[in-house]
């Protein structure tokens, strides 16, 4: 037998005892994944066992890629947390070396142990491409998917959009108009010296989508209602609504009252005795955001401005000036319609909370105090966002929640009293001992569904998933109730297929590290620079040990989820040419490619494109080229490589697909930023991978289009 040969029969053997192994494991887990719970289909139509399999493993489930990965973001995202590093070289060569070595090993024929997944996800794919009437999604509250018919979904959308004593339709898109409001109002700033120049350029945006609204079914309610949420992220206010956030979060949250987590409240409620005749109830806003009153939120932040300009150099006519931008342009679109948030605050900017939580706080400073003039003792007051925990005497609660009920018109308290001596406050069930009060936690779903131990996802995931069960039980649980609590979290790993040694090992240092007060803290120290990176499975966490001798310590972003691929896309969609913050490829008929970035839209900077063909407007690769060989770019056929906000990162993938393309793109040296040539090897191993072999191999087709070069189309 020759050795060759030999070799061969040994690697089918050993593929043949891989893949049985992976075939009995999948079984378990498949076995495992059967809660019905998890997921509700709401419609007629039969689910086949392929797309229940797929969707059994939660909408976080990494899958690894098997040709697409993302290696520009990752390389991108190392050169940003590299950037002014003494080290970088060093990084750069170490980098390359790992992620060659790792492309070696893609290129090893091999079975994945998963191969049943990528099957059954792109079954899933088709048979939802077929069954268009289906809307696959998450429920409002917990880890469930929904099922649902997509006409349902629309009648409800457009139900609740038509709500006028919510909102009213606009007869244009208001975001070119803020956007000039704001960007006028911060180059004012910075001319006044309010803010530097870092922070004027973080916040200045010249083109961007409006806030997009979608609805997700409440599952536990009848009839299934959706809950609206309205995405802000890249939009018109977004980043000012950011910045003043950070400013007034620096005021808020300082009071007694004010609850941070469940932890903290565990503690302190350990500590309480409750007299005899007093009882534990909760107050709970109604539809808190679309009911705070904006004007009167203006009044108390300008008497807490004493506070608030310690941490600002803004003056205060300015600082309103900024907040009525941010929260009186509550608007947003929904099938292509534009509609207006006519009470309240926005519920999807990041100032709401914080304006919402001011208004909170001076409403319960007032009533506790006027409660105290009337003789209505309150033993404790504790309040997390808009639930509010309260010990008082029986006869009394009525009394108490219509006080809470008086400042405002539009904030109302609904109560719900202890029954048997409980209630259930936060994650938690709380119950009457005597003057004491016995605490355990509390979790709605025995068997919830939580990051699946199969995922592709990083290690600290999984791991960061069971310590947060684990001190859930450790922590808010009383000695004589931990054990039970214990074994409900073992059992809802288990569930999500967590192996029982990787429970017990994470248990056994939680145990340790909880009681052990100066361990505990001494783990919790990592100093460097952070720094967030793509994660690629099996060659992250070696770069992540790389980046760790150099004092930077990175956290990863898995990018390839199932609910990315499986999961129905709510918000409207973004055309392609209105897409900002993109690198782009134009081709040109030769075959050749522009790549280019913009943090515009794709439409405009394509006319900038245009422009440049006119006398004395500046050259790029792609005017060049037109006009040299009298070709045409087909702009139509932009096509987007990269999506990425952060302009460093942008313009470092950008340049990376020029590399990639070598001599296929047309791009002169001034297109885009230099790179340290400790890439190329790298880069030249990339360009012979599948996903990259066809962007140097361009199919040159002849044409005797009119060239663009001779066009004026402005």
């Amino acid at each position: 037998m020759t050795e060759e040969r030999a070799l061969r029969i040994f690697n089918q053997s050993k593929q043949s005892e891989v893949q049985k192994l992976a075939n009995l494991k999948m079984k378990k887990i498949r076995e495992l994944n059967t809660e019905p719970d998890w997921i509700e289909n709401t419609t007629d139509v039969e689910i086949p066992d392929y797309l229940q399999r797929t969707l059994l493993l939660g909408p976080k489930y990494n899958i690894q890629p098997k040709n697409n990965i993302p290696y520009v973001a990752f390389i991108a995202d190392i050169e940003r947390a590299i950037q002014n590093k003494p080290e970088a070289d060093n990084i750069r060569s170490e980098v390359s070396a790992m992620v060659t070595n790792f492309i070696n090993y893609q290129t090893q024929p091999r079975t994945s142990e998963k191969e049943w997944i990528n099957k059954d996800i792109a079954r899933s794919r088709a048979f939802l491409k077929e069954h268009a009437e289906l809307i696959i999604t998450r429920a409002d509250k917990g880890a469930k998917t929904v099922i649902m018919h997509a006409n349902e979904y629309r009648a409800k959308m457009s139900a609740l959009v038509s709500d006028t004593t919510t909102y009213v339709p606009l007869t244009d898109n208001p975001t070119d108009r803020t956007l000039s409001r704001i960007n006028g109002m911060l180059k004012e700033w910075h001319t006044n010296k309010y803010i530097d120049k870092r922070t004027r350029d973080k916040m200045l945006l010249f083109n961007c989508p409006p806030p997009r609204i979608y609805g997700l079914p409440k599952t536990h309610k009848e009839s299934r209602p959706l809950r609206p949420v309205v995405s802000t992220v890249g939009s018109a206010s977004y980043y000012l609504a950011q910045f003043l956030a950070n400013i007034l979060q620096k005021v808020v949250g300082k009071t007694e009252y004010h609850v941070r987590n469940s932890f903290d409240f565990s503690n302190e409620i350990t500590k309480i005795q409750i007299p005899e005749g007093y009882v534990m109830f909760s107050l709970d806003v109604v539809s808190l955001y679309t009911n705070v009153p904006v004007q009167k939120t203006y009044e108390i932040i300008e008497g807490k401005w004493g506070e608030i300009n310690q941490h600002t150099q803004i003056p205060w006519l300015e600082f309103l000036r900024a907040l009525k931008i941010v929260l009186e342009a509550s608007f947003f679109q929904y099938n292509g319609k534009m509609y207006k948030q006519i009470f309240g605050v926005g519920m999807g900017s990041p100032l709401s909370g914080v304006v919402a939580n001011i208004l909170l706080e001076h409403l319960e400073k007032e009533v506790i105090a006027k409660l105290k003039t009337k003789g209505i003792n309150l033993i404790t007051y504790k309040r997390y966002v808009d639930d509010c925990f309260l010990i008082a005497e029986e006869n009394k609660i009525d009394e108490i929640q219509n006080e809470f009920n008086q400042p405002f018109d539009s904030i109302n308290f609904t109560v719900e009293r202890e029954t048997n001596y409980s209630i259930r406050f936060l994650d938690m069930t709380l119950t009457r001992n005597g003057n004491q009060i016995n605490k355990n936690w509390f979790t709605k779903q025995l068997n919830g569904r939580y990051l699946d131990f199969s995922s592709s996802s990083p290690y600290a995931h999984k791991k960061n998933t069971a310590i947060a069960l684990i001190d859930r039980a450790l922590k808010l649980t009383d000695t004589i109730e931990r054990e039970k609590s214990i074994l409900t979290v073992k059992g809802i790993l288990r569930c999500n297929n967590y192996p029982n040694d990787f429970i017990d090992k994470i248990l056994s240092a939680r145990v340790d590290a909880i009681y052990n007060s100066l361990k505990y803290e001494d783990r919790d120290v990592q100093m460097g620079r952070y720094a967030s990176l793509t994660y690629i499975p099996h060659l992250s966490e070696k770069v992540t040990k790389i980046l760790r001798k150099y004092d930077i310590i990175a956290s990863s972003k898995p990018v390839n989820k199932i609910k990315n691929s499986i999961f129905t896309k709510l918000k409207d969609e973004i055309p392609k040419m209105k897409q900002t913050q993109v690198v782009y490829a134009i081709p040109c008929e030769c075959g050749r490619v522009y790549c280019g970035q913009t943090s515009q839209t794709i439409e405009k900077r394509i006319k900038n494109h245009k422009y440049s063909f006119k006398p004395n407007a500046s050259t790029t690769g792609l005017t060049q080229h037109a006009v040299e060989n009298h070709h045409t770019f087909n702009y139509d056929d932009v096509k987007i490589l990269e999506k990425v906000s952060d302009e460093g990162r942008r313009k470092i993938a950008e340049t990376l697909h020029i590399k990639l393309r070598g001599e296929r793109a047309v791009n002169i040296q001034r297109d885009a930023m230099e790179i340290s040539s400790i890439y190329n090897a790298l880069i030249k191993k990339l360009r012979g991978t599948p996903q990259f072999k066809s962007t140097i191999q361009p199919s040159i087709k002849p044409t005797t289009n009119q060239p663009e070069a001779h066009r004026d189309d402005g």
